[in-house]
């Protein structure tokens, strides 16, 4: 079915789904970075919750078409995978992983101002 917009219901829909995905986009990043600050200061388990929620957010992106979020996403996963359950992060990891969300923050960034534009995929 049309809408009056011009557009169909089912892409109206996908819309607003994308734009509540976007505004919880935010709070997710802040988890994220919690999670980091944390381990810098010696919290183990802190870096199971940064993996953790850097692997949901992979997912999730990818299931929305945010395939650089994703990306971003999968690298900082990846990266404190490499020392999750260790005594403590190595400094260099730490330093890597912050690169790594600083990366996702950007794309996490991108992808917002695409869905307030209106030309998300």
């Amino acid at each position: 079915m049309i809408g009056a917009g011009g557009g169909s219901d089912r892409e109206a829909a996908i819309a607003a789904l994308r734009r509540e995905f976007a505004d919880g986009l935010s709070g997710r990043l802040a988890t994220l970075e919690d999670a980091l600050a944390a381990c810098a200061r010696g919290d183990r388990a802190a870096g199971e919750t940064l993996a953790r929620g850097a692997h949901t957010l992979k997912g999730t992106a990818a299931a929305y078409g945010a395939a650089e979020v994703a990306a971003c996403a999968r690298e900082l996963e990846d990266r404190v995978r490499r020392w999750v359950g260790a005594a403590a992060a190595p400094p260099a990891s730490l330093a890597a992983a912050r690169d790594a969300l600083d990366r996702l923050a950007r794309a996490l960034a991108a992808y917002r101002a695409s869905v307030a534009r209106g030309d998300a995929a």
